[in-house]
Parts: structure tokens; sequence; C-alpha cells
């Protein structure tokens, strides 16, 4: 339905005198209908009249659909950053979903994915469909599902049209203002060379927001008094301020030069830029191997597990030594820019009844820039408090002098992590549509097309350069906060923490933002870092890049369909389609390969030789190596679909498919890059002076998969939907997906050899196995089934004005098993049962509508449960020594699945309509004040311990909308 069918029905309906519909109902009638005349599965959230979708983003937005879920992270892997308004979405428990803006496909420069939701203007969308289901014209990529942005055409309007919003918000966290606007102008004119159309569409959106969040590291298994306790080996708190500014713009042309041709031109430029601030306080003991005890004389409380639920002074101590405690505060800054720039253009062209042709041509370019700084200072700690019974931790910490001396603070750190990226694609398509015979046959049309796409990325990730600030060995001594300039740390208070509903464990001070916001690694560490008298050269954080930098990658698809369309049948009406479309992907690419190569000896016999004549000449002394290597892979995957829809009565349709779906991993994952470390043991030589060195103990390395084979997933979804006038609708649907080489990242083995050269000028070749890190493809299936319900009900049978009054409603159920997923509990071993990334066993939407001119009324509440977010989190991962009550040690390493908390938000919002065609509004989002919170397992007894506590903004906001 067009922009001008939908007020065309709307003053019909308010002629009859049955109800007065109001804009926002109007919406949902226009997506209840797309629904509704679909041949395939899928649900729409339309735009009102006034060109605003009901919510401020695209993942707010998506999280009402009916098996949709969003994610309130950074990212599913990144569980240790928020996201006040969600970063990704899952369909039916999958992330792997498709982007595609008006039926063709959208990128960014992130790694090979789609564009990120977030970044897309949601004033510039019409309507966002979500696909549950394929067909073979529909382009391949999201084994869960696909997401429509679909955005307005100037043949949409029948006359000059403007139409718009301003809008202004608040937060009550950022104690800070938010604004935003958009506008549209549209107009059609008849001439003497046709009929002509022109669109533009701009919007713009900034956003402030604070974040508070408490962190516990993982609990460390210990003997305390002759018993196992597992003891947190330290906590984590601070703030995040996060300010975004999204910008958009759409124009559109069209030309009908005569009847049945149509050209038509589109610009879409969506801009998005953030900029982070960070203050995290680490209390943590000093020594990688020392956690946390009770003091003897302390009160300390267990679980029937023997984990720690709270003790009023734990001491930072090695299971054999007390050691001293560190407090490192942490200070970043981080700036990113994306943005995507669409121009398509194409045509469709009947040239007869019968057939139609269709085609576009779409250029795409994308660049990603990200400056991050951060730096660290610290001192000694005395002990820690820790009380975990209540709703938010309690965290206490004893100085062993004064957080407020800054003679006591000792400048540690600095990290700078710059990335430039940038991607294009060139895509061109061409479909055909012959209508079969005079339309009453069983067949009733079939469809042809094919498509090539050329994708590149030019990723720079030049990586995170760390150095140690103020140390002997690197040339310079260690200098105090006292020793520095005064404004480069500042006493941080942390205010409205937790908004007053948790205590500051300490005020502290941070290195500042000021300092960090110059983005300039020289300066910081030619003023705490480097002695430049020692070291004239000074410092050169890009010749000491500790990652592969320049990342090329390339992917050429190669797609064809063939599709027949039918329908039949009197008493039972059936329609639907059949198809198979085939698709060649090919990728190449090119890095680096980057050996770090310390000193070391090749074996002991080695060290105890040089040890016996005195001459150290069989060491390897040997500089870091770096050299090109590059990787091209293919494949060939057929994807056959069937959509059957059938039509007992007029009211009800019942849905089935079975279809077969790919999802491609991301470039980041098939990068030809790797960087190579060494595993070295310890060199029983340690007293002689030339055998400080370490015995070489195999390869280690980080590294991309070029191979990496594309995802699977064959499909049976079964529904049935009931429609009753635009009071009523309802569905149900069952669903099974089963995942053949899904994408998982873990430790492989991999054969690698190595030259190196010793000390006295001889080579020798090292072949060993690397223990690898890398994404890799599962070798057993994995599954998902569920089942959702849900409905829209509207008592237009009720007198006015009680007739407005409507409820929305849906419930999504999913279930998985993935037994190529790879955890590892705390003390090493195995666990199974670990189910697939980002996905929610319950997913709950429920709204109260009230909508009869001229009040519209919503309140909204979204839920999930419990759900994975990654089995290789930063700080979940460690490698520490497991001492037992005998005294025995023995090397340890885990992998803790991290999960996040069940969580639900509730938000409201108001609209009145004080004259035709301008409305005022009112919304409120996160109204219940929610703790969004993280889960550590591999715990015994099946036991989840909280990892992080975060709190962010009740935000209220409120604007005009008008459409003239």
């Amino acid at each position: 339905m067009d922009q001008a069918d939908v007020g065309t029905s709307a003053n019909e309906e308010a002629g009859s005198g049955e109800v007065l519909v109001t804009a926002r109902r109007q919406a949902l009638q226009s997506a209840t209908e797309r629904k509704r005349n679909s041949d395939t599965i899928i649900d729409s959230v339309v735009a009102d009249d006034a060109g605003k979708l009901p919510d401020n983003s695209i993942t707010e937005v998506l999280q009402r659909v009916p098996g949709v879920s969003i994610v309130r992270f950074a990212s599913l892997g990144d569980p240790d950053r928020f996201s006040v308004e969600g970063s990704g979405i899952q369909v039916r428990g999958l992330s792997g979903v498709l982007a595609t803006l008006n039926g063709r496909e959208i990128v960014g420069a992130n790694g090979g994915g789609g564009i990120s939701w977030g970044e897309v203007t949601p004033e510039l969308m019409a309507a966002v469909d979500v696909y549950k289901a394929s067909t073979a014209d529909r382009i391949e990529g999201g084994i869960g599902g696909a997401v429509d942005l679909r955005t307005k055409m100037p043949f949409d309007f029948k006359s000059f049209t403007v139409s718009g919003n301003a809008q202004g918000g608040y937060g009550d966290s950022s104690k800070k203002g938010s604004y935003g606007g958009s506008l549209l102008v549209a107009n059609t004119w008849d001439t003497g060379i046709g009929r002509l159309g022109v669109l533009v569409d701009v919007a713009y959106n900034k956003l402030r927001s604070r974040s508070s969040f408490a962190r516990a590291e993982p609990y460390y298994p210990r003997i305390v008094a002759g018993e196992q306790r597992y003891i947190p080996g330290g906590f984590d708190f601070g703030q995040e301020d996060f300010e975004r500014r999204r910008q958009g713009f759409y124009g559109a042309v069209q030309w009908e030069p005569t009847e049945g041709l149509r050209f038509f031109h589109t610009s879409f430029i969506s801009n998005y830029r953030s900029d982070r601030t960070e203050r995290v306080v680490f209390a943590v003991p000093s020594n990688t191997d020392a956690t946390l005890f009770p003091n003897p004389s302390a009160d300390a409380a267990y679980d029937s597990n023997g984990i720690l639920v709270s003790a009023s002074s734990l001491t930072p101590a090695s299971q054999a030594n007390f050691t001293q405690g560190s407090l490192s505060t942490s200070g970043t800054a981080s700036r990113q820019e994306n943005e995507t720039r669409d121009f398509s253009q194409g045509f469709t062209w009947d040239v007869s009844s019968k057939l139609r042709l269709s085609g576009a041509v779409q250029f795409i370019h994308s660049f990603s820039n990200l400056d991050a700084e951060s730096s660290s200072i610290g001192t000694t700690l005395g002990s820690f408090g820790f009380d975990a019974t209540g709703d938010l931790p309690l965290f206490t910490a004893t100085p062993a002098t004064s957080f407020g001396d800054r003679s006591a603070y000792q400048w540690q750190s600095f990290a700078f992590n710059p990335d430039r990226n940038r991607a294009n694609e060139t895509a061109i398509n061409l479909d055909l549509s012959w209508n079969v015979g005079d339309g009453t046959g069983f067949v009733r049309q079939i469809q042809a097309g094919a498509r090539y796409a050329n994708r590149r990325e030019r990723d720079n990730q030049i990586g995170t350069y760390w150095a140690a600030l103020g140390r002997d060995w690197n040339g310079s001594p260690q200098r105090t906060l006292a020793d520095g300039r005064p404004g480069d740390a500042n006493f941080e208070g942390f205010s409205n923490f937790f908004k007053g509903d948790l205590d500051v464990p300490a005020g502290v001070y941070t290195p500042s933002q000021s300092l960090l916001g110059t983005y300039d690694p020289i300066l910081i560490q030619q003023l705490y870092g480097y002695d430049t008298a020692a070291n004239p050269n000074g410092p050169n954080p890009v010749g000491l890049q500790d990652r592969a930098g320049l990342i090329v990658t390339r992917l050429r698809n190669k797609a064809a369909y063939v599709q027949a369309r039918f329908a039949g049948g009197t008493d039972l009406r059936v329609d639907g389609n059949v198809g198979l479309r085939v698709v060649r992907l090919e990728r190449d690419g090119s890095g680096n390969s980057v050996i770090t190569t310390p000193s070391f000896y090749f074996s002991q016999a080695d060290a105890d030789a040089d040890l016996a004549d005195g001459v150290a000449n069989n060491f390897v002394q040997q500089a870091s190596s770096a050299s090109v290597v590059s990787g091209r892979f293919n494949v060939t995957r057929f994807l056959p679909s069937l959509n059957i829809n059938l039509h007992p009565t007029e009211n009800l349709a019942v849905r089935l498919a079975a279809t077969r779906t790919l999802s491609m991993p991301d470039f980041i994952s098939t990068r030809a890059t790797q960087i190579i470390g060494l595993n070295t043991a310890t060199n029983a030589n340690n007293t002689d002076g030339n055998s400080f060195n370490p015995i070489f103990n195999g390869f280690t390395a980080n590294r991309g998969n070029v191979a990496l084979k594309p995802t699977m997933s064959t499909n049976l979804d079964l529904s049935a939907e009931y429609y009753r006038g635009n009071d009523l609708n309802l569905h149900i649907a069952v669903f099974h997906k089963a995942l053949t080489d899904q994408i998982l990242y873990g430790t492989t083995l991999r054969p690698y050899s190595q030259t190196f050269t010793r000390a006295d000028g001889t080579t020798f070749n090292a072949t060993s196995f690397i223990q690898a890190n890398e994404v890799y493809n599962a070798s057993k299936k994995s599954f998902v089934t569920g089942t959702e319900i849900g409905g829209r009900k509207f008592f237009s049978e009720l007198p006015a004005p009680f007739d407005g009054i409507g409820v929305e409603a849906n419930y999504t159920f999913i279930d998985s098993k993935s037994p190529s997923a790879l955890a590892r509990g705390i003390s090493g071993e195995e666990l199974s049962g670990i189910p697939l990334v980002g996905l929610s066993k319950h997913n709950v939407n429920a709204q109260l509508l009230y909508e009869r001119n001229p009040l519209s009324l919503r309140v909204a509440y979204s839920w999930r449960s419990r759900y994975l977010q990654t089995t290789n989190g930063n700080g979940t991962t460690p490698n520490y020594s497991l001492v037992d009550a005998s005294g025995a040690s023995r090397t340890v390493s885990a992998s803790l699945p991290v999960y996040a908390a069940a969580y639900g938000q509730l938000d409201a919002g108001v609209t009145i309509e004080l004259i035709k065609n301008l409305r005022v509004y009112i919304q409120g989002t996160n109204l219940t004040n929610s703790t969004t919170k993280t889960l550590m397992g591999g715990y015994p007894g099946g036991a989840l311990l909280t990892r992080s506590w975060f709190i962010s903004d009740r935000r209220v906001e409120g604007g005009i909308n008008f459409s003239f």
C-alpha cells in the first residue's frame, strides 16, 4: 500500500463513523496487509504518515517484531561494553541476518558485515520488513532471515508533500540533553517527457548517555583453611559517557517516460559518529598468579558450592605468600566515524502484458575510522570488601596510603589503536518475469534473474600499540602524578554512580580526558614513557605494532535463479512459489604473517652447551619479521526454496516454507593474516648470566581463515495466520533449522615451520604445530527449534471512546543444540550443552495501545531470557596456576561462557493531534530503570556467577510531527 492509499483508506474509515483512526493505527493496518499479502513469511513495521517509525533506532523498532531480539552490548563478543540503543539483532535465535535497502544488499566497512543497525537513520525509512523465510528471487546471505529497509519513492505521493519532525530529550544518568529532526519534501509532475518525481529526505539526531558498571573478575579455585573455595580475582568499576551523532540523506528520482516504463535513481548516505570516554578502576592483585583471600580474622560467607558470597576483608595473596595488591585506574577516549554511501539506479519495463524486465546497478562506498587511546596509572592497595547478596554488589577498597595522594600513583602503561577501513561494492542485477497463459492455469508466472557483485574491503587494522610507561628497562624512570603535569590526571568521584543506588568504592585519580582526547601517542610517551636524552629517536608506535596491519579482502558473488509462482483451487485456494538459486562465491585476500621472536634456546642441550663453554653462541636473538601472505577460496552452493500458502477461508492463511539459506563469514574471520608467537619453557640454567633465555616450546598464533565455508541452514517453517478485518490478527508458527559449517572460534593445531638464526650466524629450521586461535567451521550440525505466537486486537466493538483500546503481544520459544561449541570451566574441564550464541529460550513483547484521534498511546514491554554472548571474552579466558590441597600445581586454561542475564524494559509514548497533520508527542525509554547483568558459567553445580552490572539512562523525549 503506497502513501496515497494509506491516506484514502483512513478517510473512508473515519467517514463511516466507526472509529476515528490515528496515523499510527493506519501504519499498523498497512503492516498487517503487507504480512497478509506476502508470498512468504514476513513481519513488517510501517512508518506513519509523518514519516516516523515508532522508535528512535532501527534496533528498538525491530525488538517489537515477533521472533526478533536485540543485543544491548557493543557486540555479542564484547559483553564488557553496554550499548544504550542496542547493537545487533537475532531473528528466531540466529544472528546471521542479511541487511538490504530496498531489496539490494547494503554493506559497511566493518569487517565484511552489513551496515550496523545503529548507524541507520530511522527517520528516512518508510517501513522495515523482516523476512523469516526466503524465496529464490531474494538475495542470499542470511541464515537467520533478512531485514529489508524500505525507503519512500516520489511516486508514492500524488502531490507536493512536506513532512518531518523535531525532537528533544534528556537522560537521567547523563544529565544531558539530546535532539534531532528530519524533513522530507516530495513532488511529482506531468511533463512533456512523461511523469517525473523527486524526493529529498534529510535527518539529524544526537544522543548522549552515561552508563555505570561494576564487574567481578573470574572466581578462581583456591584452598582456604583446607577447603576448596572460589574467590574472585578482583573487582572493577567505572563509568562510560557516550555521545553519538547520526545524520542521513536520502534522495530519489523517478521518471516514467511512457506507460509501462520507469527509471529510478536513489542516493542514500548514512553518517554515524560516536565519542566514548571511559573511566575504569581495576582493584586486583599485582601478581598474575595471585588472587584474593579472606583475612583469617574476617567473616566470609560461601554458598553450597564453596563460592564466595561476601567477605568484609579480602587481602591480595598468592596461594603461599601474601603479596601487595594494586589499584589501577584507566582512562579511555575513542572516536569512531562510519559512513556508507549507496547510489542505485535501475528500471522496470513492461515489454508486454506478459513480460516484465527489471534491473539495477548499485555502487557502494563505505569507510570506518577509529582512534582510541587509553592510559593507566596505579597505586597500592590494602584490602577489599565484597558483598554480592543484594541486587547490586557492595565493594569497598582500603588504600595502602591514601587515594588522594598524587605521589602515591605511578604512570603504568599506554595503548593506542587507530583503524582505517575502506569498502566498495559494485552490483548489477537483471530480472525477468513471464506471465504464463491467460492467468487461469496453476503455474501463473515464471521468473528468472542473475546478479553479480564485486566487493573489496581494505582494512588497515593497525592494531593496539601498547607500551609500558616509566620503566627503567625502557630508558625512563618511574614517574608519579606528582612528577607530571597537573591536568593530565583528575580526581574522579564518579558522580551519579548507578544513579546514587550504589556507593562508589573509592574516589581515585584517573588519566584525564583532556590528555587522552588529543589522540597524540607520541606526546604521552614523551611525557611519561621515554627519557628522550637516553633515547634520542623517541617513541615509535608505528614501528612497534603488535599485529598485522594492512588486509585486503575481495568477494565476488555470482548468483542466478529461476522461480515459478503458482495459484489455484476453489474451495481450498493455494498459492506460492518454488525456485532454485545458485550461488558462486569467490574470495581472495592478502595480508601479513608476523612473527615476534624473543631471545630463546631451541633446546635445553643448547643452553647446557653455552653454559659449559661460556660462549653464548646457541641462543636465538632475532627481531620480529613480517611477510606478505595471500589466500583464495571458491565455493558453489544451491539454495532451493518452496513456499506454499493455503487459504481454507478468506480470513485464514496456512503457510509452509522449506528453504535452504546461507550466511557468509565476515572479512575479519577470513582475513589472510596471522601473528605467530612462541611458547617457551623455563630454562633450567637460570643462574647463568647468558641462560635466562627460555627454551623453545612450540608456536602459537592468532590468524584468519581464508578457507572458511559459508554456514548453511536447512529450514522448515509452518505458520497459521488469522485476520478479521482491521481489528484482529493472530498467528502461530513452528520452525526448525539444521545448521552445517557453523562458524566457531577456538584453538586448532596446524603444522608450521620457521627458519631462525643463532647468535653465531648459523640457521636452523624449527618445525612444530601451531596452537592457532582462529575461526573455523564446526564439524557437527547444530539445531534450532522453536515456536512463535502473537497477535493484535483492537476492541472496536466497545462504545466510544473505549473503541480505541488495543493490545498486542507475542511470545517466542527457541531451543538449540550446538555440539561443536567449545568452552572450558574454571578448572579447565570441557563443558557440554553450550547453546548457540545470541539465542534466548524465551522472548516476550507486550503492548497496550490506544488509537483514536486525537490520541495515540503505547505502553510497550520487551523481555528476553538469558543468552550466550561468547566463550572467549576478554578477561574470562585466564591461564593460571591451580594449586590443590596437597600443594601440587598445574597450569589451567579456562574459557568461560559469558551470558547476558534475562532483561526486560518498559517504554511508553503518547501522541496528540493538535490540528490536522500536526501532532505532538512525548515518549519515555527504560522507564523501569532496569539493570543489565552478565553471568559467567563453568562453575560447580552449573552455577552462573554475576560478572557485571550495568545501568544507563532513563530517557524522556518530546517533539512534533507534521505532514502537509
